[in-house]
């Protein structure tokens, strides 16, 4: 399910002071806390799981999908505008060469996702993934070959022309 949480910033009182990062959930437990100048990152199993991610940008629209590909399936998000008719055409984020989830956070921002809600709102359907073995993504990432990333291109683009509300003339990879 998708957990609602509130960061909060602490500092403790020491010499020098400590920064820390304190997630709750909406009932105010404790999902996460993290102490970054001493590489410290706690977190409750049933989010810190591989199959958990944190959602950095959504739209109320944004549909979660999995795309199967060579015995496994992709996690992504496909992002529609909000007042969709007919058929739409489709941009397909695929992030950068190594390992990356489907928002491509950079510093802390989430570069795909941003771009993928402008699209939207310009008409298109967004369909962004985390890579193999990525957040909520199958597979795994060790030892995998420009192929094997071009494959699971292959599928995300399948999945994408098999969709009743995409024009399947009018599809880019990005």
């Amino acid at each position: 399910r998708l957990i609602t949480a509130k960061r909060t910033r602490v500092t403790a009182a020491a010499n020098p002071p400590i920064e820390m990062n304190v997630w709750g959930d909406e009932t105010g437990r404790l999902l996460r806390l993290t102490v970054p100048a001493q590489g410290l990152d706690v977190a409750r199993t049933d989010v810190a799981s591989v199959s958990a991610r944190q959602v950095a940008i959504s739209r109320p629209n944004d549909e979660a999908v999995r795309i199967l590909a060579n015995g496994f399936s992709l996690a992504g998000t496909v992002s529609k505008p909000t007042q969709a008719a007919g058929l739409l055409p489709a941009v397909i984020l695929a992030g950068t060469s190594g390992n990356a989830d489907r928002d491509g956070l950079a510093s802390g921002i989430p570069i795909l996702g941003q771009l993928a809600d402008a699209l939207a709102n310009a008409g298109f359907l967004v369909v962004r993934y985390d890579k193999r073995g990525m957040g909520q993504s199958g597979g795994r990432p060790e030892n995998v070959t420009l192929t094997d990333l071009s494959e699971d291109q292959r599928a995300v683009i399948k999945y994408v022309t098999s969709r009743k509300d995409v024009d399947g003339r009018r599809i880019a990879l990005v």
